[in-house]
């Protein structure tokens, strides 16, 4: 297995190379160090390294982001996150990128052995492929139905799951077989469905709650799925 680590700080650095070369594994090939996240994204093209060792604080660009940029590029490579930081947040979205593992500094030689003996167990490329794109999408799912009420754009969503718009949206419409726009609008229409049969709140006031601030376009959308008016819906439901 082709291996990079990468972290800002020399002395750990220095420390993982340590534990790396300790495996004494024969099938481990440290193939390169980084200081930055721009380093580790050019190592990484360079390289086509199996797993990378990476903090999450770095330089230039974070891990977060150079894992990002390596789904993009359609690399196979497996990503061990560590970091000093008990922070939750970062773990969440590491997982939802595809991550294999997080571990916390300081780090030890028994878990980055497990961690390594982990990957090297695991399915193929392409089923880790395919559960990375899963993973990333039900997380932008996710999202969606949590800010649907909010004016979130494809490029916020995007930016949510650390891709760019382009390959956020080619991905989603891929793995779910809806574009974008059509599910935000799905989820925003089924929400004022609901609101409908059990609220007495005019039509403008639930289309703000769904995420239209405009009447005539929440009324267009509504239309648009349902065949009739909003207010039309209610009179059916009511009758």
């Amino acid at each position: 297995m082709r291996i990079i680590i990468a972290d800002d700080e020399e002395l750990s650095l220095h420390a993982l190379k340590r534990m790396v070369l300790a495996t004494g594994s024969k099938d481990i090939n440290l193939v390169g160090c980084a200081r930055d996240g721009k380093e580790l994204f050019e190592l990484i093209v360079q390289k086509k390294p199996d797993i990378v060792i990476t903090d999450i604080s770095m330089p230039c660009m974070n891990g977060l982001e150079v894992i990002a940029k390596t789904i993009e590029m359609g690399f196979h490579t497996q990503f061990l996150i560590t970091s000093a930081y008990a922070d939750f947040d970062f773990a969440r979205t590491a997982m939802r990128l595809g991550v294999s593992d997080f571990l916390p500094k300081p780090l030890s030689q028994a878990e980055l052995c497990d961690a390594i003996n982990s990957i090297a167990k695991a399915d193929n490329a392409q089923t880790r492929i395919k559960h990375t794109y899963s993973c990333i999408i039900q997380a932008a799912m996710d999202y969606i139905d949590k800010h649907y009420q909010q004016s979130i754009t494809l490029d916020c969503v995007a930016a949510h799951v650390f891709l760019s718009p382009a390959y956020f949206s080619a991905s989603f419409k891929k793995e779910t077989g809806v574009n974008y726009i059509d599910y935000l609008t799905s989820i925003r229409i089924n929400a004022a469905k609901r609101l409908l049969n059990s609220l007495d709140c005019s039509i403008s006031q639930i289309g703000e709650r769904v995420g239209y601030k405009d009447p005539k376009q929440f009324r267009k959308q509504f239309i648009k799925s349902e065949g009739i008016s909003p207010s039309e819906y209610r009179l059916h439901k009511k009758g």
